[in-house]
């Protein structure tokens, strides 16, 4: 992701035959649960690496990154108090979201002691999608506001246009529309905002340069691989690990 980031940062029936038998013959059998799968790990090709824990409402509890550019490891906890949740590194950071009814976030307050403040709001659609994200801040006295805007089709995010004031940039997005997105849920509540419907297929930037992406599956049809090949760095991968309950 762009500025912003860079300041910063299926399901499975559990029903076996002799329960499909029991259904069968008793229509006020109740209906089996079903298992839900979050990524617990994403590793990078680089060396890069997150682990993320959840709570019994998959709620993210915890994570833990490491960025092998400058050795660092950053880790985060999240604690929920009614509609808000903060977001610690135990440290000099904190993030304040304000979740609305679909546990995305309207707004949100960023702090990075002596050095930055931040404040981004965001608008939605009628279908709950953020279309447009609003930041804005001071770092080392110094102000400055970007916009973003997004643009849908069937659920996934097909533009997104970014404008600081004095530059503007643009991003394309393709989709796989026959794959479904299985770690939606799991993105959704590492970064507030609704996830797309289907895995993305190529991302262009105003530059010209792109990235395109294949994947590899599990029985399941959940990514366990992402492959990605940018037009002038090459090829990198992140490999994704799940825990289903």
């Amino acid at each position: 992701m762009k500025k912003i980031t860079l300041i910063l940062l299926g399901f499975t029936l559990l029903a076996g035959t002799a329960c499909k038998k029991d259904k069968d013959n008793n229509n006020d059998s109740p209906t089996p649960s079903a298992k839900v799968c979050m990524l617990s790990k994403e590793q990078g090709s680089d060396g890069s690496y997150s682990n993320y824990t959840y709570n019994a409402q998959n709620r993210l509890t915890a994570s833990n990154s490491f960025d092998p550019a400058d050795t660092s490891t950053t880790n985060l906890t999240y604690t929920y108090t009614g509609s808000q949740v903060l977001v610690s590194d135990g440290g000099l950071t904190n993030q304040t979201y304000y979740l609305n009814s679909k546990g995305y976030g309207d707004s949100a307050l960023i702090s990075i002691a002596g050095i930055a403040e931040f404040r981004s709001v965001n608008k939605f659609n009628s279908n709950g999608e953020v279309i447009e994200s609003f930041f804005s801040g001071e770092v080392f006295g110094t102000t400055f506001e970007i916009t973003t805007t997004y643009e849908y089709v069937n659920g996934n995010r097909v533009k997104e246009t970014e404008d600081d004031g004095t530059d503007v940039s643009v991003t394309t997005y393709e989709y796989y529309t026959d794959k479904v997105n299985h770690a939606a849920k799991s993105e959704e509540a590492q970064e507030f905002m609704n996830a797309n419907k289907n895995l993305v297929k190529k991302a262009t930037y105003d530059d010209g340069s792109f990235d395109t992406y294949t994947y590899e599956f599990d029985a399941d049809g959940k990514a366990t691989k992402q492959i990605t090949t940018n037009s002038v760095t090459g090829v990198s991968s992140n490999q994704y690990t799940w825990t289903c309950k």
